[in-house]
């Protein structure tokens, strides 16, 4: 059952229920209130007629003795009745329209109105129904007889038939108008609805994440429902861009890692087949095969080192972070750098001028970041070219600066150097494996700082790391 139609048989039932509690409050009120005229009519005529009987004697004779007033005049309607009898029944007056009939009466009825001092009553014959008024008369406490007003009910159930048909039939029309109303409403209503499914389906089908919704209407339930799926939409294709790039930069790390790895393998194995060629009978080759082989196998365990490390960043392992002390780690960087520099010169700013301040953070990380980017400048300047370290407090925030009067990096390399394996021809010469500036910048996110590199061709490079957390 579809929604439109689930709708409309909503709306309709309710609609149903509502006619018919209101149509069955109006039909039985309207019969108390005509019952209740009637009634009150019977009554109120009974009075009349009872307050003209004159009594011409006080002294208790038979009813006969008691002047009735001409019946007739009170009957003016013609479905108003009046009669009067005596104590045992016996038909004293009536009224002429009553003919050769008489209003039916009985002991029982003359004891119970003489005993409540009123009784209703209602007869069933053969053209309707009577509603009856009896009023005992009492002369000196003493019961002589007793007047009927009756009135035919012919009227109040037409009435009341009339009033049944046309809630019956106004109900009906009132419930086919509210189907088909509601009908038209709701599919008025669920056509934005349809148009987002058929959109949402085309989406689908034809897999274009980058398609929205389109939706000119007001900000109301419809709206915010496109604005919901627009927005699911934005995400999903976020996240599918995310997973293709992350799908082609791990295919592209796996080809990278192997082509890396075969290098220095081939070159082992290539020693490894002369050795076995040769023998001792060279000396001198051997010893250089070998030294390629130990080279070569350094090169594999920076490689594999460096790759997982990768791994952990991807992984989103998140080292364990202690207070570290700046000046000694700084010592111990120095003296390292030291024997990397080569024939370089190597000038830095004195570690005791930060005096005791700490960074929250891991210290062999540090270490390893600063030397990543030491031998990066040492590696790339020529010799007798300057690398400086240099750094500058302000607040809580720190800078180390690495500034070299190397090659420089190219423009249109400059954006891809923190990607993995990626080697500026003209910078790099294809040195080192090209994940260090990649692993360089992971341990700046994970300490919440941020790496910069400036440089330009044939004047040098200067990259910067912003520390934000030192006390």
């Amino acid at each position: 059952m579809s929604l439109r139609l689930r709708l409309t048989i909503l709306y309709t039932a309710i609609l149903a229920l509502t006619l018919t509690l209101f149509g069955t409050f109006l039909y039985f009120y309207l019969q108390h209130n005509l019952s209740s005229e009637i009634d009150n009519s019977l009554a109120t005529k009974a009075v009349e007629v009872f307050n003209s009987i004159k009594i011409i004697d006080t002294y208790p004779y038979p009813l006969q003795r008691v002047v009735l007033p001409d019946v007739d005049i009170f009957a003016a309607a013609p479905d108003i009745y009046l009669q009067v009898t005596d104590k045992n029944g016996h038909i004293v007056a009536r009224s002429s329209n009553l003919g050769q009939q008489s209003l039916p009466v009985g002991k029982e009825t003359i004891l119970l109105a003489a005993q409540k001092g009123y009784l209703y009553e209602t007869y069933s014959y053969k053209n309707g129904r009577l509603r009856l008024y009896n009023l005992p008369l009492f002369l000196d406490d003493r019961l002589v007889g007793i007047l009927q007003v009756g009135r035919s009910l012919h009227s109040a159930s037409q009435a009341l038939r009339n009033l049944r048909l046309l809630l019956f039939f106004g109900a009906a029309l009132a419930l086919l108008a509210a189907a088909s109303s509601g009908w038209l409403l709701a599919r008025s209503a669920l056509k934005p609805i349809e148009k987002i499914t058929r959109e949402a389906k085309s989406i689908g089908e034809r897999q274009d994440l980058s398609r929205r919704v389109p939706y000119a209407g007001p900000p109301d339930e419809v709206g915010q429902l496109a604005s919901t799926f627009n927005d699911m939409l934005a995400r999903l294709q976020s996240a599918y861009e995310k997973l293709e790039a992350s799908y082609t930069a791990q295919r592209r790390f796996v080809a990278d890692a192997s082509h890396e790895l075969r290098t220095p393998l081939t070159t082992i194995r290539g020693n490894v087949e002369l050795l076995q060629k040769m023998g001792d009978e060279d000396p001198e080759v051997r010893a250089e095969a070998l030294q390629d082989i130990k080279s070569e196998a350094e090169r594999m365990c920076r490689l594999i080192n460096d790759l997982l490390a990768l791994a952990r960043a991807d992984a989103g392992q998140q080292p364990e972070k202690h207070p570290v002390a700046l000046a000694p780690l700084l010592q111990e960087i120095f003296r390292q750098a030291q024997l990397l520099k080569g024939q370089v010169n190597f000038e830095h700013d004195d570690p005791e001028m930060l005096g005791e301040a700490k960074l929250l953070a891991n210290a062999d990380y540090l270490k390893q970041l600063f030397l990543i980017l030491l031998d990066n400048a040492f590696k790339f300047t020529p010799p007798g070219g300057t690398v400086k370290f240099s750094f500058h407090q302000a607040g809580n925030s720190l800078s180390f600066a690495i500034e070299d009067t190397g090659q420089g990096i190219s423009p249109e390399d400059l954006p891809h150097i923190f990607e993995r394996f990626y080697q500026a021809n003209k910078t790099r010469g294809g040195q080192g494996t090209g994940l260090g500036l990649a692993i360089a910048k992971w341990i700046m996110e994970i300490h919440g700082g941020e790496i910069k590199v400036k440089s330009e061709p044939g004047r040098g490079s200067t990259f910067t790391v912003t520390f934000f957390n030192i006390f």
